[in-house]
């Protein structure tokens, strides 16, 4: 957990990130150039107490020139256990 010691300039920020947060089950996209403080702006707000009980999912653009708009959410998602569509209505 971060104590925010060192952390100046992203109040803005930090607080749009975490307005977003609050309203329940989101998909919060952050974006920035390398190197501009964006893991970190989402480390200080995740290591807040107010998070402490969530299920934080994340994933990472890699540096690349190709795009691929969706591979953070499916790196995120890569963790959680798989379960096709209709599973729970199937005998098992």
């Amino acid at each position: 957990m971060t104590d925010g010691a060192g952390f100046v300039g992203r109040v803005e920020e930090a607080q749009r990130l975490r307005n977003a947060l609050r309203q329940g089950s989101v998909l919060v996209v952050v974006r920035g150039e390398p190197g501009t403080g964006v893991s970190r702006l989402v480390d200080e707000v995740l290591g807040a107490a107010e998070c402490a009980g969530w299920t934080h999912l994340r994933g990472a653009c890699p540096d690349v020139m190709d795009p691929a708009p969706l591979r953070p959410v499916i790196d995120a998602l890569a963790g959680l256990p798989y379960r096709p569509l209709g599973a729970a209505a199937r005998p098992a």
